[in-house]
């Protein structure tokens, strides 16, 4: 597959040695490539994570494999690098705040850009991100993470209605 050589080469030539961080989204290939690369015995233990953009429903992309983790927004993107250890707190906290904002934005638009209005936001998702902050110690990112959890709950209201699955192209 054309998408899985180029990387292959890119590894292979210009980063040898590198470990990589593969971030795509659901639609067409990126699962597919990213997991034939893991799966690569000459690429073994180069890959420290793989994040999919889970815009697209299901039925129409492949599922995530075991090692790639979704994500629907800059923010829950960045508390999973800041988890791993791969960001520090001032650019996550950046993150965090730019897409909280985006979100309780009164501008259709402006919330658009941090959840498309085709992304399908699922109840386990927002409940892994509750839990996720709820896990943290009381403080202002235990705050921001509660606040980013019931934005992104509410605009995939907004968006499907009080179901967050009553989209016609989201199943359950």
């Amino acid at each position: 597959e054309y998408k899985v050589s180029e990387i292959q080469k890119i590894l292979t030539k210009n980063h040898p040695t590198s470990k990589v961080i593969f971030i795509g989204d659901n639609g067409q290939k990126d699962i597919g490539a990213y997991d034939a690369i893991e799966k690569d015995a000459q690429f073994s233990g180069r890959v420290i994570a793989t994040f999919i953009h889970a815009l697209y429903e299901d039925t129409v992309s492949q599922p995530l494999t075991a090692t790639q983790i979704p994500w629907i927004t800059s923010a829950d993107l960045a508390l999973r690098l800041y988890d791993l250890g791969l960001i520090s707190l001032p650019p996550f906290l950046i993150a965090l705040d730019t897409t909280i904002s985006a979100l309780s934005s009164g501008d259709a638009w402006t919330r658009a850009l941090a959840v498309p209005d085709l992304t399908c936001v699922r109840p386990q998702f927002i409940n892994e991100l509750r839990a996720r902050a709820t896990a943290e110690p009381d403080g202002p990112l235990r705050l921001y993470l509660m606040e980013l959890t019931e934005q992104i709950a509410s605009n995939g209201k907004r968006i499907f209605g009080d179901n967050l699955r009553e989209r016609t192209n989201c199943s359950p």
